[in-house]
């Protein structure tokens, strides 16, 4: 195994990982609002094509540059499943991965279509910005006793 393989066999495992613990560690049972979910499905998708695109250039361009950019596009698609599941560190992580993808072609509008739907709505603020109501949330399961 080169270091390349043994690279994107950890981070692979660091994405299954911080997946895994965003799907299992969500207390709350909040679904995000449209403009939420609708930047998780921009982002995810975004990422996967440009995740695809970098995979077809093997040979082409540097394997340093593809690696890079396949991690970052991993960073992104795990900070997208953040989102969904109300987590703080994934709408800063987003924000700074959205100013960064400004300076393409392809992400000036969806940079600005993201950093819009997660800032400057209405119910995208409420959402991350209103606290959890933790105790109704474990009481939820003991009403029924």
């Amino acid at each position: 195994m080169d270091i390349l393989e043994i690279i994107g066999l950890a981070f692979a495992l660091w994405f299954c990982n911080v997946s895994l613990v965003c799907i299992l560690d969500s207390r709350e049972v909040v679904k995000p609002p449209v403009a939420v979910r609708l930047a998780c499905w921009i982002e995810i998708m975004l990422n996967l094509l440009a995740m695809t695109f970098m995979l077809f250039m093997i040979g082409i361009i540097n394997e340093i540059i593809i690696v890079i950019v396949i991690l970052l596009c991993l960073v992104w698609i795990v900070s997208s499943v953040g989102l969904y599941y109300r987590k703080h560190w994934a709408r800063n992580i987003c924000l700074g991965l959205s100013v960064l993808r400004i300076f393409t072609i392809v992400g000036i509008p969806l940079s600005l279509f993201s950093i819009y739907l997660l800032y400057h709505r209405k119910d995208s603020r409420d959402f991350f910005n209103d606290p959890l109501d933790v105790s109704a949330v474990e009481n939820r399961g003991q009403s029924a006793i």
